[in-house]
């Protein structure tokens, strides 16, 4: 899918996923994700934001990525 291409490999998600369990954002059960209520409070603070998208990470991905092989000329 285009719109979350390049936005992390699976290994980069394992470890965001490992560290919201380990802040309290998370808890995993019956293979499950559940806020808890910390996480569902983070949510309402910051959830409507841009830098939230998956679309703008899947940007800043591809310019990154056209950064480190010469194809980017800015916008």
């Amino acid at each position: 899918l285009k719109e979350i291409a390049g936005i992390g490999t699976t290994a980069t998600r394992a470890e965001i996923i490992k560290k919201l369990q380990t802040v309290g954002m998370v808890d995993f059960k019956k293979n499950v994700f559940i806020p808890t209520e910390f996480g569902i409070q983070v949510i309402n603070i910051i959830g409507d934001q841009n830098f939230c998208s998956p679309q703008m990470t899947a940007d800043w991905e591809e310019k990154l990525q056209g950064i480190e092989d010469g194809s980017y000329k800015g916008d």
